[in-house]
């Protein structure tokens, strides 16, 4: 039985509101047949057993992926991302002189920084990042300037060795 207002439709197997008009037999359907066919089909799926979903497991590379060691890329909504401290590894094997991180500006909403790699070939990289209370994990929320210094120099590096994979700094992942 359906209601509104001061009106009332007994569905059973019919419904004699005007959409019965419009929506000729065989199906002669309207919105409140409707509605009792889904709540009928939800009842039964929710009596039937089901099984819990499992994600996708993803195996994890036994080989360096873009020169940076295995053990310093980790596996976010099925997609690879590499550490700060695998881009701040390879930095180092690559001759990585100088990294400097300074901040732009920092309010309330947002902290704004820029990093700048030197490498001992003379060759300099620069990036900057930013980040917020509401796009950095919950017990970083505290510290989110720090977070954007942090951004910053993994931007730099993954620029400067040309690694295409997105730092886990770099999204809110909790």
């Amino acid at each position: 039985m359906v209601t509104q207002a001061d009106v009332t439709y007994t569905v059973n197997g019919a419904c004699q509101c005007s959409d019965h008009l419009y929506n000729k037999p065989p199906q002669g359907l309207c919105k409140h047949r409707l509605g009792m066919f889904l709540s009928q089909r939800i009842q039964t799926l929710m009596q039937e057993p089901h099984a819990p979903v499992v994600p996708p497991v993803i195996e994890s590379p036994t080989e360096p992926v873009h020169g940076i060691d295995a053990r310093h890329i980790t596996y976010l909504y099925g997609k690879p991302f590499v550490k700060y401290a695998g881009l701040l590894a390879l930095a180092h094997d690559k001759g990585l002189a100088s990294l400097k991180a300074t901040f732009i500006t920092v309010t309330p909403e947002m902290a704004l920084a820029s990093a700048e790699a030197v490498f001992s070939d003379g060759t300099a990289y620069s990036e900057c990042a930013d980040a917020t209370p509401a796009n950095v994990p919950a017990h970083i929320k505290p510290h989110f300037p720090r977070m954007a210094l942090t951004r910053a120099k993994a931007r730099c590096l993954r620029d400067a060795l040309n690694v295409g994979m997105t730092a886990v700094e770099e999204v809110d992942a909790e």
